[in-house]
Formats: C-alpha cells, structure tokens, sequence
C-alpha cells in the first residue's frame, strides 16, 4: 500500500454505527490513513423476549439481512437453531453467522434484496403441500420492504424486530470542523439509509455548498445498490467494492484514494 498513516493527512469519514465503526476505524487506521468518526445511524437493542415468535420446530430457516441482526440475535435462541438453515446478505454476515456457531449459512451471490429472494427460493424450494414454509426474519424497525413484499408469496415470514436503526440527526463536531477545513476527502457507506443520510447531513450542514463538498468526495460503497442510492443522493466519485465486505470496503478505498492521490499530484 502506497499510504502510510501521518497525522498531517486527511481523513476518511466513517459513517457506520457503533460498535461496527469501531472495527471499521481500526481497518483504515491500519491501512494508512485517518478515520474520523461520525456515524449517520444509531443502533439501539429492543427488549428480547423469552421465547422467539416462532418455535423451531416450525422454522423452516432464518433470514439476515446485516450484521445487526446476528449481533442483537439472543443468545439463549442460539442452540435451538443452528442447525437450520441461515440465509445472510454478504460475507461479513455469512462469516459472523458461522462464528456465532451456524452450521448451514447461506449466502446470496447477488446483491440487494432480490439477490436475497432469490437465495431463498434456490434455499428453500416452496413445497408442494397447501401450507408454507415458515421462515424467522430478524430485523430491524427500519428496513426496505421489497424483501418481505416478495418472500411472502412462497413463504410465511415471521418478523423479529430485535432493534433500532436512527438517524443522527448531525455531524460531529469534529466532523463539521474538518470538512469545513477540507481535511476529509473520502468516506465509506454500508447501506442505502446510510447514504441518504449522509447526504442528508451534509446538506443541512452546508445548505447550496454540498454540492462542491460531494463533487469532491470519495465515496467507497459496499455494493451496487447502495452505489445507486449514493449516486441519486448526489456523491459523485461513488466506487463499489469488489465483495460485499468490510474488508473489500478497504481495499477499494486504498485503490481509490492512490488513485486519488496520483491524479491530484499530476495536476
């Protein structure tokens, strides 16, 4: 990697929420450059009950769609089903689901939430009978509705709301105070409401400037589908990692910033 960390060099802005900024931080720190934190989404738990909505004896498979809901999955539901199938969007999940003790995860090779529907299908073929197979979804309150609008035809889905996803509602001070200094020139989004957010965010903090803050920033995405949403939100350097995870989030920025870097020092 040609960066090396200074504290002379700009930073990248890390939109994710806590504790996964945290980690997320870690990585660019160790790939040479500065993170600075300021999440656009706040995760908070929701009381776990006792016993999940649907009994394990009836669950067909269980569904993820981010790692949120593995992390806010309750541990005493754990053993009762690890052995059915876990169907999981990107290989940060997958590989949290295996860690956590899964031992059938599925992974959608496709991204959005058709690549989801479509994994289930494959998964899970809808029997012949009269009744459906029960799939458990964990989720969040906030979520896009495509997924459930599409399962629901093959399969009956139980909804396990295990958390919050909100807004910031602004930036950080440390985040307000670098961009409006120019020291931020990348960031890093991991879903389609952190992208609208973001621009959210720089829009009530710069009012008819954004367009020239998101003109100039870098912006690595997690997948073409949150690329989309970044590009109809106004950023406008958008670059998609290879593979939808965290790790490939870096190794694009690395790309991109390099480039970045060579670029501006041609001019």
């Amino acid at each position: 990697m040609e960066f090396q960390g200074q504290d002379n060099q700009p930073f990248v802005w890390v939109t994710r929420p806590r504790p996964q900024a945290d980690e997320h931080a870690s990585a660019i720190a160790a790939a040479g450059f500065r993170p600075l934190l300021s999440p656009v989404i706040r995760i908070k738990p929701l009381p776990v009950p006792d016993m999940p909505p649907l009994s394990p004896i009836e669950t067909s498979g269980l569904i993820f769609t981010s790692v949120n809901g593995l992390l806010h999955f309750p541990k005493h539901w754990l053993a009762d089903y690890v052995e059915h199938p876990v169907f999981v969007s990107g290989t940060t999940t997958q590989n949290l689901a295996r860690d956590m003790g899964f031992q059938n995860v599925l992974c959608s090779d496709h991204q959005g939430s058709r690549g989801m529907v479509a994994l289930v299908r494959d998964g899970l073929p809808k029997s012949g009978g009269a009744s459906q197979p029960n799939l458990l979804y964990i989720a969040g309150t906030s979520r896009t509705p495509i997924l459930e609008e599409a399962l629901s035809q093959d399969f009956h889905l139980t909804l396990s709301e295990l958390y919050t996803a909100d807004f910031e509602h602004q930036l950080s001070d440390a985040a307000r105070g670098a961009f409006e200094n120019q020291q931020i020139v990348a960031t890093t989004l991991f879903s389609s409401r952190s992208a609208m957010q973001a621009a959210t965010l720089l829009q009530s903090h710069f009012g008819d400037s954004v367009k020239q803050v998101q003109d100039q920033l870098v912006t690595v995405c997690i997948s073409q589908a949150v690329a989309d949403r970044a590009l109809q939100s106004g950023f406008k350097k958008v670059a998609v990692a290879t593979t939808e995870s965290a790790e490939s989030v870096v190794d694009k920025l690395v790309k991109q910033l390099n480039i970045h870097r060579k670029s501006s020092n041609s001019i």
